[in-house]
């Protein structure tokens, strides 16, 4: 009582989705470990610098409260108050400026690197993909024309297959037109 080729490839992918799944749970079930393990070891630290933040603010204020005091000695009270007041505006127009001018530099917030990556990969899984599909007998190609999901599967499992024994070196990026062109004739 053998199974046909498509029981054992649906056998095979519905194996390989549950264990996808599987590991994408257990990644996210770590990362929240991660996450609050790293949480707990920081809120000590983040509720002191907090404190610390609240010290200082203060700090400045009494700063300032001297500095007015000191101008007051040699100028009324209200001048000195106006002055700290002309240069704490000035400090926070100059501030502003140059947070704008950090802005207009910043690059996209997108990962750009990761993104290529991830193209770069989908198409080398492509080219491995249709590569095999090149590979494959007639036999094989007249069953995908009648069964295209199963000989799209088996094609993928295929491809994986052979991309896991291959000994080349990965590369980062599809091969070009030219490379493939002399690969075919080769």
């Amino acid at each position: 009582m053998t199974m046909g080729i498509r029981e054992r490839v649906q056998r095979s992918a519905e194996e390989v989705r549950q264990r996808g799944k599987r590991l994408a749970e257990l990644n996210l079930e770590l990362a929240k470990l991660e996450i609050r393990r790293a949480a707990a070891k920081y809120g000590g630290a983040v509720g002191l610098f907090a404190a610390t933040a609240l010290f200082v603010v203060f700090g400045l204020g009494f700063l300032l409260a001297t500095i007015v005091a000191l101008i007051a000695l040699a100028l009324p009270v209200w001048a000195a108050l106006l002055i700290v007041t002309a240069l704490l505006l000035l400090s926070a127009a100059a501030l502003v400026l140059a947070a704008l001018r950090l802005l207009r530099g910043a690059k996209s917030p997108l990962p750009q690197q990761a993104l290529a990556e991830a193209q770069a990969t989908v198409g080398t899984a492509q080219h491995g993909v249709r590569r095999l599909l090149r590979r494959m007998p007639v036999a094989h190609q007249t069953a995908a024309t009648t069964d295209e999901p199963l000989a799209r599967r088996a094609a993928a499992r295929a491809a994986a297959t052979a991309m896991a024994t291959d000994t080349r070196p990965m590369t980062t990026s599809a091969p070009s037109r030219e490379e493939e062109s002399h690969r075919e004739n080769a």
